[in-house]
């Protein structure tokens, strides 16, 4: 029985029901998102068996990688716009589901006896969380008032390490294939919330003229509008349009992969439509971010299929010749279009779009503390949350100063020495990942958020795993 669930939770039978149910729960919930934002108690149930699912792994298997699936969709679920540490402290049912997955990852560590080792990334990781715990020198140096939220986030370097080190001792398999499949599906989920959005973006305002009259004018004012005195933006819940924007823009490398992997001329097609879609969602996004991110993306693209696709151009030259033609007549209006868009968008607003003002307050803030910054509460926007500085540099350097700094250069040393040993088109995809990641947060998100965070640290495990070999060679 066991041996049959373990197969389950191998199959994509498994991928594909906990995505399905995903969506569908953050759909049923939508009624938390809007004018008035509500916590539905659906939320809540499918959050928490989505813990029971780890912790029934965590019991059952002593691989640990089961537990991803749930543990991605779980933050994918989350459609509230309106929950911080208040709401949380609030939701009794989340501690008694934390104590049990707790208990779950404590047995697994005593009943299958791992044994610690820091891994290849182990030290890096340790000393980021120690930049982080020492930004808080700069909140208390500032007299503020006491925010049990600052402790929280100020934990959240420590918490990733842990998250590396735990999947770095209990994972030995090769699982990155299996990762990448979860984050297939997970673009799709992404692509289906997007569209929900927009549809109600539509009906909300069928008035103001015609399909086309609509789409330009979401786009210029960003899907923004007020109903009810309720300013909305395309925001799905877990996150706004640059979150969304700046996470399919990373996950464009694994539609990637599959499209090298491709034996057949179907898989090639659903491969590259699936491409063309997420890049159709990230331009709607409108996400500056993640407009650069597809720029670089288009980039590395050029440079895997040159790197890692074999083809006997000689064999295909017909074939080749007439797909560079067909791409070029379908490219040459888009990107028409798209100059003349980004003309239209600018009009209305920069590319920086105040980023400018951002930059400036994180050089000021380090240069106030720049030894271990100002804390990563060094400027709020609201109660119980802090703010972006919209570049992972000046933001490193605003909340955690030249120790933050260097913390991250030598993370990334790590990090390159990884690459290099386990030099692979898998390897290749992760930095891919990587890259798209940082080109993003030149102007949008960091590198540090959750959604960033959390999968690239499951993949350095899986990719520290991994065999040292092509499978395209």
């Amino acid at each position: 029985m066991i041996h049959k669930l373990e197969q389950f939770f191998k199959s994509n039978k498994y991928l594909l029901s906990i995505s399905i149910v995903t969506f569908l729960l953050w759909f049923i919930n939508i009624d938390s998102i809007g004018p008035k934002p509500s916590f539905d108690i659906l939320e809540i149930i499918g959050i928490s068996v989505f813990a029971l699912i780890i912790s029934l792994s965590l019991v059952l298997f002593k691989e640990t990688i089961y537990t991803f699936p749930p543990l991605i969709m779980s933050i994918i679920m989350l459609s509230n716009q309106n929950m911080g540490m208040t709401t949380l402290n609030e939701l009794w049912i989340f501690y008694i589901v934390l104590v049990v997955v707790i208990a779950s990852f404590i047995y697994h560590m005593v009943h299958f006896k791992v044994k610690f080792k820091l891994g290849a990334l182990g030290i890096g990781l340790l000393i980021v969380s120690l930049a982080y715990l020492l930004s808080l020198s700069g909140y208390f140096l500032d007299q503020k008032p006491f925010e049990f939220s600052v402790i929280f986030i100020s934990l959240m370097g420590l918490i990733y390490f842990l998250i590396y080190a735990f999947f770095k001792n209990t994972s030995s398999h090769t699982n990155i294939q299996y990762i990448f499949k979860v984050f297939y599906y997970l673009t799709f989920i992404i692509i289906l919330q997007t569209f929900v959005m927009i549809t109600f973006y539509f009906i909300d305002n069928a008035h103001l003229g015609s399909f086309t009259d609509l789409i330009k004018l979401g786009i210029e004012e960003r899907w923004g509008y007020i109903k009810d005195g309720f300013f909305i933006r395309l925001n799905v819940g877990w996150g706004l349009g640059n979150n969304i924007g700046g996470v399919l823009a990373y996950l464009l490398p694994i539609q990637m992969y599959e499209l090298f992997k491709s034996k057949n001329i179907k898989s090639i097609i659903l491969h590259l439509f699936t491409l063309f879609l997420t890049g159709i969602t990230i331009f709607l996004t409108t996400s500056r971010g993640a407009y650069l991110g597809v720029l670089a993306f288009f980039i590395l693209f050029m440079i895997g299929f040159i790197k890692f696709v074999k083809l006997d151009y000689k064999k295909y030259k017909k074939l080749i010749l007439g797909s560079v033609i067909t791409l070029s007549i379908i490219l040459i209006p888009v990107l028409i279009f798209g100059v003349q868009f980004m003309a239209k968008f600018m009009e209305n607003s920069t590319f920086l779009n105040g980023r400018e003002e951002d930059w400036g307050d994180a050089i000021k803030y380090f240069l106030e503390y720049p030894i271990f910054g100002k804390s990563w509460y060094s400027d709020t926007w609201e109660i119980h949350s802090f703010r972006s500085y919209h570049n992972t540099i000046l933001h490193t350097l605003a909340t955690m100063g030249i120790f933050g700094l260097l913390a991250l250069i030598y993370h990334h040393v790590e990090l390159v020495r990884l690459f290099i040993k386990k030099w692979s088109l898998e390897s290749f995809i992760v930095i891919s990942m990587l890259v798209i990641t940082h080109v993003h947060g030149l102007v949008d998100n960091t590198y540090y958020a959750p959604m960033h965070m959390i999968p690239l640290l499951i993949l350095y495990v899986s990719l520290e795993n991994h065999q040292k070999e092509n499978l395209l060679s």
